[in-house]
């Protein structure tokens, strides 16, 4: 599948690029694309056509949006033309309000890690909304044998590390 990605770098949690590498990893066809570079680079209006010029050259079967990532007017010129998914790693304020919201309902499938807010989101106006659990990268994790006792704490983790594909499987059934 094709998926073009709109998103920022997030140097700090890296999230988007996780993601990224878990859609490519899945076999899928990513095009990243940081309309928000692009606008201080060269300007809204030439950033916008140059992000609809990618996407008529790139022909993706999904676009899916991290959070914000993707202005209003560009929104408006994509959703009509292909399937949409908003993922949002964040809880929102209540009542629900906004651009965030405008962006929200111009989307197809809104995918929230906050499942009490499913309700909030289709009251509020949004196509389809759906919970989805935030997973981690698992090159970014890995087991300890031995743990220092300065960073030993009491919190137990319940579990055991195996792979994710739920987010993947969430955008292939959505995008057929």
């Amino acid at each position: 599948m094709r998926i073009a990605f709109f998103i920022k770098t997030k140097r700090r949690t890296r999230t988007p690029g996780y993601i990224e590498a878990a859609l490519e990893r899945a076999g899928h066809r990513v095009l990243r694309v940081n309309e928000r570079k692009r606008r201080r680079w060269i300007g809204e209006s030439l950033a916008r056509r140059s992000v609809l010029a990618s996407l008529t050259r790139f022909d993706p079967e999904l676009v899916l949006v991290h959070g914000s990532d993707i202005a209003l007017p560009t929104l408006a010129q994509v959703s009509p033309c292909y399937r949409t998914v908003l993922f949002t790693s964040d809880c929102w304020k209540s009542p629900m309000s906004g651009t965030g919201i405008e962006r929200a309902c111009s989307i197809d499938l809104v995918l929230t890690v906050a499942e009490g807010q499913i309700q909030e989101f289709e009251d509020a106006g949004v196509k389809r909304a759906a919970y989805l659990a935030e997973g981690c990268e698992p090159s970014a994790h890995f087991h300890l044998d031995e743990v220092a006792d300065e960073w030993i704490a009491e919190v137990a983790f319940i579990g055991k590390r195996q792979p994710r594909r739920t987010m993947t499987n969430a955008l292939i059934s959505f995008g057929k």
